[in-house]
């Protein structure tokens, strides 16, 4: 009779030892892998366009498109109701430009052909009189120019002699021709003036170049990507003998590292609107990823080899794997000793200001984990397993930001764009603006702020 209580002692033991066993072999289930979609619109900002022409390149401009050209030309007696003068005002020399206050003024040489009918006789004569216009302009709606023009006054550079049978003046003819006609003149001026200084080519020129990635680095394989949305325009100026205005676009600026990022050119040009800021303070989003196996090598330097437990009851990290669950980063981590098996541990990635790195929030064990510990191991593990694995998921930025300061502020000195427009930027400060999971590894949206301006210069 002893000895059946001590075997079924014994069997008892054994059928408890055989169950625990079984617990400790068995494995918590793997959470679900998935990933959130995340809207990356990015945050807009002030791309300013600085534009300043110089009179002298106006001047260049306008003298090369109205080489020999004719400003008025009359051959009917019987026009301007019956004036009995025919007249022919054509380009002698070149045009003369400048500034002063919110005027242009320019000088236009010009030779003067005059025939006038006096009944019993013609008489003709040639000169040289020299123009001075004043002319006010504006932006119109649709980014053309449009200009008023008023002659200033004139002078005659040679004065027109005629001969029939003496010595004729006729210059006072001549001065009755002019002031008649000057109003007429002054509108030719101003449509020469309005073809040549084309403020809407030059803008849509702009508008379009400017969506065209820029490599800014090709080491790091560096790009700018600028999506304009609106367009607006400072009240234009004269100083320095130059017009000066600024262009203010609203577009989404973002820093691509990699290949070369996909976009495609809206031509559409916004109509023209009054309120171009003088500020030149920009905001550029950087994206960067921090790949899964990149992250695991950083954790797997300090936790693997950790012992954990009890020392009667020890268990050792041998693995670190990562992936993610919605907003949240799992770190599936493979145990041997008095337990071997896969453990999960959830956290979300957030990024700490303080310390300048990625730090996984509230990381504890995952639910169905924790509930297989409670029921068989949970005596194995210590709270300072879940507190180291915090420390070595930390994920510092500190030097990668530093350096992406550095090499954004470089790229962006003195960057020739396209032949007459300079690119030119800073970078002040970085912030982490977001910070989500792919199943690649972890997206860190960066938003840097400085300043960026597009120089424009030139007509050409």
């Amino acid at each position: 009779m002893k000895q059946n209580k001590i075997i079924y002692l014994l069997s008892f033991v054994m059928i408890f030892v055989c169950f625990l066993s079984c617990k400790m072999n068995a494995q918590p289930e793997r959470p679900l892998e998935n990933y959130d979609v995340i809207s990356t619109e990015s945050q807009a900002s002030l791309v300013n366009i600085p534009v300043n022409i110089g009179a002298d390149e106006l001047e260049k401009t306008i003298n090369a498109k109205t080489n020999n050209m004719v400003f008025y030309e009359d051959y009917d007696y019987n026009n301007e109701g019956g004036d009995n003068i025919m007249m022919k005002v054509m380009k002698s020399n070149n045009i003369n430009v400048w500034f002063e206050g919110n005027y242009m003024y320019y000088r236009v040489p010009v030779n003067l052909w005059m025939k006038k009918n006096i009944y019993v006789s013609e008489i003709e004569a040639t000169g040289e009189i020299a123009l001075k216009f004043k002319s006010f302009f504006k932006v119109k709606e649709d980014w053309s120019v449009e200009t008023y023009t008023s002659v200033e006054s004139y002078d005659w550079i040679n004065q027109p002699v005629l001969k029939v049978g003496l010595d004729m003046p006729v210059t006072a003819i001549a001065n009755t021709v002019l002031d008649r006609n000057k109003t007429l003149i002054a509108n030719i001026i101003d449509k020469q003036v309005r073809e040549n200084f084309n403020i809407r080519q030059k803008v849509q020129d702009t508008w379009n170049m400017m969506q065209t990635p820029i490599k800014l680095n090709e080491e790091y394989k560096t790009w700018i990507k600028i999506t304009p949305k609106t367009i607006s325009l400072s009240p234009i100026s004269t100083a320095n003998n130059s017009i000066a205005t600024n262009i203010s676009v609203n577009a989404i600026t973002e820093v691509h590292i990699g290949n070369a990022p996909v976009f495609r050119t809206n031509t559409f040009l916004p109509n023209f609107t009054y309120g171009g800021q003088n500020t030149n303070d920009f905001s550029v989003t950087v994206s960067t990823d921090i790949p899964f196996t990149e992250a695991e090598e950083m954790a797997k330097l300090k936790m693997v080899g950790q012992v954990f437990g009890d020392p009667s009851k020890q268990v050792k990290v041998e693995n670190i794997q990562l992936f993610g669950q919605g907003d949240k980063m799992v770190i599936n981590t493979t145990l041997s000793g008095a337990y071997t098996g896969q453990v999960y541990l959830v956290g979300k990635p957030v990024y700490d200001p303080t310390t300048r790195s990625i730090m996984l929030e509230n990381m504890d064990f995952e639910l169905k984990t924790k509930n297989f510990l409670a029921k068989s191991a949970n005596f194995l593990f210590h709270k300072t397993l879940v507190s180291k694995m915090k420390d070595a998921m930390k994920i510092p930025l500190d030097q990668q930001l530093n350096d992406m300061k550095t090499m954004i502020s470089a790229s962006l000195t003195n960057y020739i764009v396209t032949k007459g427009i300079t690119m030119n930027g800073a970078v002040d400060h970085l912030d982490i603006q977001k910070i989500y999971l792919t199943q690649n590894g972890i997206k860190v949206e960066v938003l840097s702020n400085g300043v960026l301006n597009l120089m424009v210069k030139g007509l050409e």
